[in-house]
């Protein structure tokens, strides 16, 4: 049921993502006030409830063929999940739609000038045209570069160029923070943050501090206390910080200007995981509030930063006009030696308008295609589920048994499945053909579309170049965007034959298409990944990561299926010992397995207990939607228990304890019998399962 479903959610991802991106193209094409983003809004509501609707149906039919004693207790789990895939899938839509408004404005106010700039440019060289013409002496090569010359620095000296100013984007940081500050009085810290911590953020990790936490009734008594909740938040802050620099790297890759919406959005994001329970437990300072927000907007800003001054510098508009030259001066000499200009003008036409066009077509659509043929068509069944997955996670590092390794992975998991799932898709890529049949299929598909769009414009009989174009445009918009500004100098050709015209591009695609299947060819698969708009690692770690709830005893991360569950569970727990902050308490390691203790009346105390002792047996009082497997023989820990036996000292010089007195019947544990311990948890998840719903 939960493949199935899985199966289900990626094809909706993916329509949903082609949808959007018709529709960002669309907007693309069009001016901000002609886009009703209200009727923009209804149309993903709508198409989001019929695909809820489908889903449930899917469902409906599956619990009908199913054992009903058995199904029904997960019936609710699944329209949960269902709900929440379509509240994601809303969110990232409409998000994804106003970024494109957003975007948009900022390309309208490029484009207008540069398409006054070239409205200008044909004036002047129509007119140089027509008094060459008339002149009763032939021009030769040189003359006519000569002409133009004079005719192109004369026109530079009285176009009035309009440069865009740099944003003070510091300043709109400190006034945002400010602002978002002031209502709980602590307007005041602001002052007190030096320069050279700014300085150092762009570059450096956000340095955990221990004035960060308030626990002065328990510091001078039980220090450890202290240490594990200074542990807890250094894990959640540097998850934190990875989705805000994630985000900030998604607004660079926009290739936008910038706005002062960026530096709200990271505010929001901010607030909004302050308010998640786990950070709520945690008795943190003021300090750590304020100084978080400031690592996290000066880091953005100086990305922020760089990224404005590379769209002014982009979008100069004396350098586009200047790149505009060599393309005026070949259209002047055609004109004027009355040559057929058509495939010169056609060559120029794919390769600065379809080209970069087609390959930001590949780019939208590659990264959802690559994830769908990485998990859907066989190339990866460590992927195929989150229990098999963490199965074979744990094998390779059993193969390997590189300490360092170990740490990652049990202290920052999110982390090491990216990494992991990015080495993965490299590996599979790397030296396949796979990557350039996706390619090639999606620019087949496209080629195809343009080819039909050419026909349907050709049969409204147009008579100029001019008019073919701008219907050819309209046509394909909801796949291809061509900015107006850059068909200056085909637009001119409006004397073409557009029947010539029609023919020399049809002819022209084959190649265009050989040339563009070539550069990529060309490049390195990282490359390659690096400049896709929807990231395929990141598709792959949403199917394998779950919710990313860990157990509240020992870290491991829940297998449950889907983001939105009523109980979290694990096949395999792990002795406590083995993350960073589960043995701050003691000098010497211990060794019990959480899965084991809630068997028994020993006591656990933490945050969570109020620092209280509570009885391990009780833990659903603290933990009510957590659930252990009960493993009184604690066979099911033998991988675990291997581990630790194996980098006992390794564990203890790395947390700064002493190494643990483990039983002697841990001592005979082989590897042989690790690896078989958790091949047998992945096939015995179902009968647990099973044994839980009777």
């Amino acid at each position: 049921m939960s493949v199935k479903f899985e199966e289900w959610e990626l094809k909706l991802r993916e329509l949903m993502m082609f949808w959007v991106t018709s529709m960002a193209n669309i907007i693309q094409s069009q001016t901000p006030d002609k886009v009703d983003f209200g009727i923009l809004q209804c149309n993903v509501q709508d198409h989001l409830v019929f695909a809820e609707q489908n889903i449930l149906d899917c469902l409906g039919k599956y619990f009908d063929i199913g054992e009903e004693h058995l199904m029904e207790k997960y019936k609710e789990d699944f329209i949960r999940r269902t709900s929440s895939l379509k509240q994601e899938l809303e969110r990232y839509a409409i998000n994804k739609l106003e970024e494109s408004i957003y975007i948009r404005k900022y390309w309208l106010k490029v484009g207008f000038l540069k398409e006054e700039y070239m409205k200008t440019i044909e004036e002047n060289l129509d007119r140089l045209w027509r008094d060459c013409r008339r002149r009763q002496q032939k021009l030769d090569n040189r003359e006519l570069e000569s002409q133009f010359e004079i005719m192109w620095r004369k026109m530079l000296s009285e176009l009035p160029f309009a440069f865009s100013q740099e944003c003070a984007i510091t300043q709109e940081m400190m006034f945002q923070l400010t602002k978002d500050l002031s209502n709980r009085a602590i307007v005041d810290i602001l002052t007190s943050v030096s320069m050279k911590t700014l300085l150092n953020c762009e570059t450096k990790s956000f340095p955990m501090k221990q004035q960060y936490l308030d626990v002065p009734c328990f510091k001078a008594l039980i220090p450890w206390f202290t240490q594990e909740c200074y542990h807890r938040l250094e894990a959640l802050a540097k998850s934190l910080m990875a989705k805000c620099i994630s985000y900030t790297e998604a607004k660079v890759r926009s290739k936008a200007g910038y706005d002062e919406t960026c530096f709200r959005e990271l505010l929001n994001m901010v607030n909004e995981w302050l308010q998640e329970e786990d950070v709520r437990k945690l008795p943190t300072t003021l300090s750590f509030e304020t100084d978080l927000k400031f690592h996290i907007l000066w880091k953005a800003a100086y990305a922020f930063q760089k990224m404005n001054k590379d769209f002014i510098k982009g979008n100069d508009p004396q350098q586009h006009v200047e790149q505009l030259k060599p393309q005026y001066l070949s259209i002047f000499k055609y004109l004027y030696l009355e040559k057929d200009s058509c495939e010169n003008r056609v060559q120029d036409f794919c390769d600065r308008c379809l080209k970069p066009a087609l390959k930001d077509y590949v780019n939208n659509r590659l990264g959802m295609e690559i994830a769908d043929d990485f998990l859907s068509r066989g190339k990866s069944t460590e992927h195929s589920s989150r229990s098999v997955f963490h199965f074979t996670v744990q094998k390779k590092l059993l193969e390997e048994m590189n300490f360092d390794n170990y740490v990652e992975y049990i202290n920052n998991y999110e982390k090491f499945v990216k990494s992991w799932t990015w080495r993965c898709l490299l590996d599979n890529y790397y030296q396949s053909e796979a990557l350039e049949d996706l390619e090639k299929e999606i620019l087949s598909t496209i080629i195809k579309k343009i080819r039909d769009a050419l026909e349907m414009t050709k049969d409204k009989k147009t008579r100029t170049v001019c008019a073919f174009l701008f219907h050819f445009c309209e046509m394909i918009q909801k796949d291809l965007v061509i900015p107006s500004y850059s068909l200056g100098g085909v637009w001119a050709l409006n004397t073409t034959d557009t029947e010539s015209f029609f023919a020399c591009i049809q002819s022209f695609l084959p190649d265009l298409e050989q040339q563009i299947l070539a550069e990529f060819q060309d490049l390195e698969v990282e490359s390659k990944f690096s400049s896709l708009s929807v990231k395929p690692q990141d598709e792959i770690f949403k199917r394998v990561f779950g919710c990313g709830k860990q157990c509240p005893f020992c870290t491991v991360p829940c297998e449950a299926d889907g983001r939105h569950h009523r109980e979290h569970f694990a096949s395999v727990h792990r002795p406590q010992s083995l993350q960073r902050f589960g043995n701050s308490h003691a000098k010497k390691f211990h060794y019990s397995l959480c899965s084991t203790d809630v068997l028994y009346n020993d006591k656990f105390q933490n945050s969570d207990t109020e620092w209280k002792p509570h009885p391990y047996k009780d833990y659903r009082d603290c933990y009510p939607d957590w659930y252990i497997q009960l493993d009184p023989s604690i066979v099911a820990s033998d991988y675990w228990k291997f581990v630790f036996k194996e980098f006992n000292h390794q564990f203890a010089r790395e947390y700064d304890a002493l190494p643990a007195d483990l039983p002697e019947e841990w001592g005979k544990i082989t590897e042989e019998q690790a690896l078989e311990s958790i091949k047998k948890s992945v096939y015995d998840e179902i009968a647990q399962l099973v044994r839980k719903s009777v």
